[in-house]
Parts: C-alpha cells; structure tokens; sequence
C-alpha cells in the first residue's frame, strides 16, 4: 500500500511539474480597467496590425497565446483612444489602469516590462527638459538673452538621447529590451555603432529575431556618403516587375525615400512633380521607395498625387535590402546619383534640388 501511495505521489508530482513547464510556454494577460462598458474591444498589436482582440466583461479582460521571445506590443481601445506599450513574455501578466490613463497603468508580472519602465523613465526625464528647452526658445514672450541660454542648452543636451540608449544597451546586455532598442535604432547609430554595442549583448539574444535583424543590417549597410558609388538593389513596381537601381545607368537618378505618412514628404512633391516634368526627357529619372506597410495607400498616393516616376515597395520595406544598404532612419531621405554612379548629393530639399539640376543639365 505503502509503494502504491509513494507512487502516486510521484506521478503528481511528474504531472505537476509538467503542468509548470508547459505554462512556461505560455503567457496570460489579465487585465482590470475603470470606467470603459461591458463588451468594449480591446485590442493586441505589432507596428499597426492586430494580432488578437477581447472584449471586456466586469472591467476585466484576458489575453492568452504563446511566444517565442518576450515582445512589445500595442494594446489600445478605439473607443475610447486609450493606448499604452506592454512588453508580453510567457508568464502572468496583470495590467491595471482607468480610462483615459493607459500611460500608468500598473503592469506586474513581465520582466521585460519591468526593463522597459526603467529605461523609459530616464528617456521620458531627458524628453521632458529637452521640451522646456524648445518652447523656452521659440517663445515670443522671452527676451533674446533667455533664448540664447536655452539654445545653448539645448544644443549641449541634445546627443544625451544616444548616451541614454548606450547606457541602458551596455548596463543590460542580457535583456530583450535591449537588443530590441539596438535593432530599432540601428540605422540611426550607423553600423560602427551598432556593431559595437552588438558586441555587448550576450550570445543567447544574438541568435533571437531582434538579434538577426541587426546582424542582416551589419551584412548590409554600406555606410554611404556623397562622393561614393551608388549601391544596386532590386524591388518590386506597383506591376510586380522586379527593378534594379542598375537599370537607369547613365541617368541622373534621385533615390527618393518616402512615405505617405510622413509630412515632410508630402511637401516636397511639387518640387519633385517639376523636376521631373522638366527633366524627364534629358536623363532624369526618380527612384521612389514608399516605406508604408499598406500597399493600397502607397498606389492611392501615386495616383492622387501624379507621382509618375518609377516607384517601388514591398511589405516592411523598413526591412528591404535597399533601406538598410542606405541606412534609412528618417524620412524623406534622398540621394542623387550622377550618370556615372557617384552620389553627388544627398538630402536636397525642394529648390535645393531644382537649382542642382538646373545646375546639372
């Protein structure tokens, strides 16, 4: 009797902790909020995409799933407007917060998030001094002499951004948080950068997604400034045909970077519209790379707004061979490549660019 009860309790235990290790794999969200009704979507996703959603019933929802590596996502209402950034590993997570407070939520239970807090405090800290620097200096109100403290400030703290991404990257190389801030921000440190603080991280994340995703970039960048040779790649058009930059040799051609959500982009069409209507018929060519992650809003754009140059996309094209060859970290960005394939000019802004062609031709 006495071998058949230890028995049992052997089996529970073996049953038990496979339970644990099968819950290992998994994460639950629970989450408490105030003040948003019965039946209310709430909502899980990654850059724009839903990934999964719920609905909450007494003030309380749950998400459940697995994953293979702890991940940022973005849980929102639409309802109501209500977002915040939540970092899911597999484990129990609570997420408590009201309506209209997403940004304090309290979330309990992921590491990562815990990781995520402590770095976003020190950047929010830096955020909000460089805000008071800004509406100090472009303050009508303020005399000249304020102005000109708050400028110089503002141009010593500035590069602290960077210093408080290296630190956290360095003081924290075996988080998650970390290799994603890494492969975030890579085409803004630049590869000499990238791979320094890449050598940090511990071998375990390097092998993660985060951690391919800089070693693709290291392989690629080129570190390319005017007076070098332009770098070929290949994309797609709007009729699927593969292109390559290759293709308009003996052209002056502008590498245009650009996206329908961006503003900035949106103003320079006029002076591309000209140069190109002006140009077109003597060697010019534009090369667009639409960086939007919906294809149907970068064909719309090309139709509404007469792009009618050579334009080219792909899904994630923040991921495209041709954006990590040319280390895109901000848009528009644009290079001009002259008939022999040297990049004369980079970044050429509305006239800037007209008076250069003008120049050229």
């Amino acid at each position: 009797m006495k071998k058949i009860n230890l028995f049992i309790q052997l089996l529970f235990v073996i049953l038990f902790t496979s339970c644990l290790e099968k819950n290992k794999s998994n994460f639950q969200l629970n989450g408490v909020i105030d003040n948003i009704p019965n039946e209310t979507s709430v909502y899980l996703a990654i850059n724009g995409v839903v990934k999964d959603s719920t609905v909450i019933k007494d003030k309380k929802f749950t998400f459940k799933g697995s994953l293979q590596e702890p991940t940022e996502y973005d849980l929102f209402v639409k309802t109501t407007n209500d977002y915040t950034s939540i970092w899911l590993e597999n484990n129990q997570i609570s997420f408590t917060a009201k309506k209209g407070n997403f940004s304090n939520a309290e979330i309990e239970g992921s590491i990562s998030q815990r990781e995520y807090t402590e770095f976003r405090n020190e950047f929010n800290a830096y955020r909000d001094k460089i805000d008071s620097l800004y509406n100090i200096i472009y303050d009508k109100k303020n005399p000249d002499s304020v102005k000109l403290i708050a400028k110089n400030e503002f141009k010593a703290n500035y590069s602290d951004r960077r210093k408080i991404d290296k630190k956290f990257i360095k003081n924290n190389p075996n988080s998650y948080v970390s290799i994603y801030l890494l492969k975030f921000y890579r085409t803004t440190f630049g590869k000499e950068l990238t791979e320094e603080l890449f050598n940090y991280i511990d071998d375990d994340l390097k092998h993660s997604s985060y951690g391919k995703a800089i070693k693709r970039f290291l392989s690629l960048s080129k570190n390319i400034n005017v007076g070098d040779n332009y770098v070929d790649f290949s994309m797609k058009n709007a009729n699927d045909q593969n292109i390559n930059l290759s293709d308009f040799k003996g052209k002056i051609v502008l590498l245009q970077f650009w996206s329908t959500s961006c503003g900035g982009c949106r103003s320079e069409y006029p002076f591309l519209r000209k140069a190109y209507d002006t140009y077109k018929d003597k060697g010019f060519e534009i090369v667009g790379i639409s960086n939007d992650r919906n294809r149907d809003y970068w064909l719309k754009a090309i139709k509404d707004e007469k792009l009618n140059w050579t334009n080219l996309w792909e899904l994630n094209t923040d991921e495209s061979d041709a954006a990590l060859i040319y280390s895109i970290s901000y848009m528009p960005t644009n290079f001009l490549i002259d008939q022999n394939g040297t990049i004369i000019a980079k970044d050429l802004r509305e006239d800037k660019l007209l008076e250069k062609l003008e120049e050229l031709f």
